[in-house]
């Protein structure tokens, strides 16, 4: 039931309820108001001593706490609608002391035929713990209350006490971090992906969107975040270039998170990936977690793309380290990136290759990164990537940032160079009876070399410079 609306309701709660309820009718309402009927007066008795010793507050205290308490066996009761409605379960946990319903038997009752405190406590335990149902009263009147005893009418802020004391279990913050850029086709795939994401335990996951585009495409990007289930939030960031993208993404998410995720806006992602992510965090003790994003193709992709491997990336035993990772799929503490100090380079917007010089950087500076080979992403590469060509240029322009990416110094760049020369032309001719998928991979080796040597002498390739 819903708290009543009054701001003079008091709240109290047990410690086995999940949140302290509002309970209480306001002090100013009456029966004839909340269209219930009113409890029959008591017949006319001697006052006790108890009662006659009394204070004033102690009257009052207990004609608000009945009055509370027979609203809500009315409710109860005679199903009563509008603000009787409003009755919550904490005042029902305190019916259950004045009027018991007792698992097993009949309730311990008292020489003078009253409820015991023993019967009234335990009642009202179980009903608050989900043990038992408030009885349903069919229009029968509840016996008459005697006038409670000191104790009781104390507990209501006792039980208040218990759960304001009561610690929070901690909820660990995940924030889920994609850059985007003119893509909502690609962005809304990614968000229906996220739909069936699955948070591990004791986590409260939220979605963070930066756009990256000085003229304004967010109109459609605000489109495709209207179907979010997550919390999110979408931002601007005017200077183009991937690093500036990221960069912001730690501004926006790092002091309000204890894990950032980074993903790609052309993925998709398993349901599991968050919670596969975390469990190797945890069971590695690593504060950097990295998987494998698969290739995916369209319908009308060439059959070679997916045979001859070229799109595929490496994979490692989970728990394995690694020297670098990139922001395709990745988990990292955000106590790592919360002084800022740690950022994303922006000299490399046009190059590219940001995010492994950033995780390189992090990897040398002492933090462990390993890999989850169970936690997967799925990057959807279009058609018109799927050429030799562009095997080629991918390839050119990390092998041109190695030096950067990868500290490298020249001589081992050359020998690098070397090798992927060597590997291109025996691929050439080791698949004689598929030529299409040996040409792919040697594009691939060829395009490393060159970029090799270009970057030992210092010569770039931006591959983001156009966009």
């Amino acid at each position: 039931m819903r708290a009543s609306g009054s701001t003079s309701a008091r709240r109290c709660a047990i410690s086995t309820l999940p949140k302290p309820p509002a309970c209480g009718l306001p002090e100013n309402s009456s029966f004839e108001s909340t269209g219930m009927r009113a409890p029959a007066p008591a017949p006319a008795r001697a006052p006790s001593r108890r009662v006659r010793t009394g204070s004033a507050l102690h009257s009052s205290a207990w004609g608000r706490t009945r009055r509370s308490i027979d609203a809500a066996m009315s409710a109860i009761g005679a199903n009563a609608p509008s603000e009787a409605q409003n009755t919550d379960s904490c005042s029902q946990v305190l019916a259950a002391l004045w009027y018991p319903t007792c698992t097993s038997g009949p309730c311990p009752r008292g020489p003078t035929g009253g409820w015991t405190p023993a019967g009234r406590l335990g009642s009202a335990l179980a009903l608050a713990s989900g043990s038992i149902a408030p009885q349903p009263s069919s229009g029968r009147r509840f016996p008459e209350m005697q006038p409670p005893h000191s104790a009781d009418v104390l507990l209501r802020p006792v039980l208040t006490f218990m759960s304001e004391q009561r610690p929070s279990p901690p909820i660990l913050r995940i924030t889920l971090c994609v850059i985007t850029r003119r893509r909502p086709a690609e962005l809304q795939r990614l968000l229906g992906s996220l739909e069936r994401l699955r948070g591990p335990a004791g986590t409260a996951l939220s979605l963070l969107v930066v756009e990256n585009d000085e003229a304004g495409s967010e109109g459609a990007t605000t489109r495709a975040l209207a179907t979010s289930r997550l919390p999110t939030r979408h931002v601007f960031e005017p200077r183009v270039g991937i690093p500036f993208a990221r960069n912001r993404c730690l501004d926006e998410a790092a002091a309000a998170s204890d894990y950032l995720v980074f993903l790609d806006d052309d993925e998709t992602v398993d349901p599991a990936l968050v919670e596969r992510l975390l469990a190797t965090a945890r069971a590695t003790d690593a504060a950097i977690v990295t998987g494998p994003a698969l290739p995916a193709f369209p319908p009308d992709a060439p059959a070679w793309a997916a045979r001859s491997g070229a799109y595929d990336p490496p994979r490692y035993a989970t728990g394995a380290p690694r020297p670098f990772a990139y922001t395709n799929n990745v988990l990292f503490a955000a106590e790592l990136v919360r002084d800022g100090a740690a950022r994303f380079d922006e000299s490399m917007r046009y190059t590219g290759g940001s995010d492994k010089e950033f995780f390189a950087r992090l990897a040398r500076a002492g933090h462990r990164i390993v890999w989850a080979d169970d936690a997967v992403t799925f990057e959807w590469y279009p058609r018109e990537r799927l050429t030799r060509r562009w095997l080629f240029q991918r390839a050119l322009r990390l092998g041109t940032v190695a030096r950067r990416t990868d500290g490298a110094p020249r001589a081992r760049m050359l020998l690098d160079a070397l090798r992927f020369a060597a590997r291109a032309a025996w691929r050439a001719g080791g698949r004689p009876l598929d030529p299409s998928s040996a040409t792919a991979l040697a594009a691939w080796d060829i395009g490393r070399a060159v970029g090799l040597v270009l970057g030992a002498a210092g010569i770039r390739y931006h591959e983001y410079k156009s966009r």
